[in-house]
C-alpha cells in the first residue's frame, strides 16, 4: 500500500505529477522532474551507507528496517534515518504488515534522475570543446 493508501489519490497535483503511489507518476505535460527532487536523489546516493542500503534493497525486493540493520554496522536508528531520505527522495517505499516496516525500491524516479544525467551528458558531448576528458580530470586529482 502506497502513502495515500490503496487506489487513492491525494488532492490537487504536485508541480505537473499526479501521485498514484508514492512508486507510480504520471506526468501531465511531460516535463522533466524538477531540479530540487533531481538534487534530493542525488545527495540521497551520494551517502555510501545510504547507496549500500538502497542495493541491498534492490537485491533482495523488499526488507524489513531490521533485518537491514542486521547487515550494516550501524544503529537501527541510523539505518532509519537513512532510510527516511531514501523515502523523501522518492527511491523507497515504506508499507508495515504487522508490526514490522517493509521497504522496497521506486524504480521510476530513478530511472527519470539516469534520464536526465544521459541528456546532460548528451549536451555535454556535444559542445566536447568545453568538456575535460575523464582522463585529464582523474589525473589533476
Amino acid at each position: 500500500m502506497g502513502r495515500y493508501g490503496e487506489n487513492s489519490v491525494p488532492h490537487g497535483t504536485l508541480r505537473g505529477l499526479i501521485r498514484i503511489d508514492i512508486c507510480t507518476s504520471v506526468y501531465l505535460s511531460g516535463k522533466a522532474m524538477s531540479e530540487k527532487q533531481w538534487v534530493r536523489i542525488a545527495r540521497a546516493l551520494a551517502d555510501p551507507t545510504r547507496l549500500s542500503l538502497f542495493r541491498t534493497i534492490a537485491e533482495q525486493g523488499e526488507m524489513s528496517c531490521g533485518a537491514l540493520a542486521e547487515r550494516f554496522p550501524v544503529a537501527q536508528s541510523t539505518v532509519s534515518h537513512h532510510l527516511n531520505v531514501l523515502i523523501n527522495a522518492g527511491l523507497v517505499e515504506m508499507r508495515k504488515q504487522g508490526q514490522h516496516h517493509l521497504f522496497r525500491v521506486c524504480a521510476q524516479p530513478l530511472r527519470e534522475f539516469c534520464q536526465q544525467m544521459q541528456q546532460l551528458l548528451a549536451q555535454a558531448t556535444a559542445s566536447q570543446s568545453l568538456v575535460a576528458p575523464c582522463e585529464e580530470t582523474l589525473e589533476s586529482d
